[in-house]
């Protein structure tokens, strides 16, 4: 059986090293007390087996992050042992690999730039259009299955939209509803529903100040649960208090240069 693990490591070795994993094996003593030991290690995780002539096989397993030590002894008696023992050894520094895998195409996927805050923003419901917090539950959902430095970016972009509208050519457009003068909280929750609203009316808006009129009305307030949906994505994930204060504040009249 030593031959035959000599071979089935020979044959891998450049396949499993092309895949990150470190490998190790040594053979040593006479014909009759000849032995190998092969170790495979990727990440946190470190497996061993020695097999003797003799059929005797020691398979040792680590993962030195959550504190597992295994160390199994059996006896290998024909090549479906072999095979068996083989697949176990090596099952376990691949799942290693494979946990590596996923993490990094998470992070693919979950990196926060302004095309993916734009996509996240897409989820909350616009048909019929938001009216309550129930239509930010999509993307609430989503953040929170995002990690703690994904949430904290969604809000510091957002707060940087917000910052970006607040302007005072916008703030001098009045309530399409009551045709009085914007408050300071009316006018950011009316940003807010520029924001949701999509990019392209965020880029409208910037680009022509009178199409801010178009969200000065009833839609406004229910906005204002837009500048929630990160808190409340934290703290239900992580179970931690929110203390998260982004680069740049988006209350009214923070943007200096703006309102200049």
């Amino acid at each position: 059986m030593v031959d035959e693990a000599d071979a089935w490591i020979s044959d891998r070795r450049a396949d499993l090293e092309g895949r990150g994993m470190r490998v190790i094996a040594d053979s040593g003593g006479d014909r009759i007390n000849s032995s190998i030991s092969i170790a495979i290690d990727v990440g946190n995780r470190i497996s061993q087996l020695i097999i003797w002539a003799s059929g005797e096989a020691q398979l040792m397993r680590a993962d030195i992050i959550q504190d597992i030590d295994r160390d199994d002894h059996g006896e290998i008696h024909s090549p479906d042992d072999l095979q068996r023992t083989l697949g176990e050894f090596s099952a376990w520094a691949s799942a290693s690999e494979q946990k590596q895998h996923r993490q990094l195409a998470r992070k693919e996927q979950a990196r926060m730039d302004d095309h993916e805050f734009w996509a996240l923003v897409s989820l909350v419901r616009r048909c019929p259009p938001a009216t309550g917090q129930a239509a930010f539950a999509p993307l609430e959902e989503e953040l929170a299955r995002r990690d703690e430095a994904e949430i904290k970016k969604f809000e510091d972009i957002l707060a940087q939209r917000l910052y970006d509208l607040d302007r005072s050519e916008l703030a001098a457009v009045p309530s399409a509803a009551t045709g009085l003068p914007l408050s300071g909280d009316s006018f950011l929750y009316c940003r807010a529903a520029v924001v949701l609203a999509g990019e392209p009316a965020y880029r409208s808006v910037l680009a022509d100040p009178e199409k801010f009129g178009s969200y000065t009305g009833t839609g406004g307030p229910e906005a204002e649960f837009l500048l929630y949906v990160a808190q409340h994505a934290y703290e239900s994930s992580t179970g931690k208090e929110w203390d998260h204060v982004s680069p740049v504040d988006y209350e009214t009249g923070s943007n200096l240069p703006g309102w200049s």
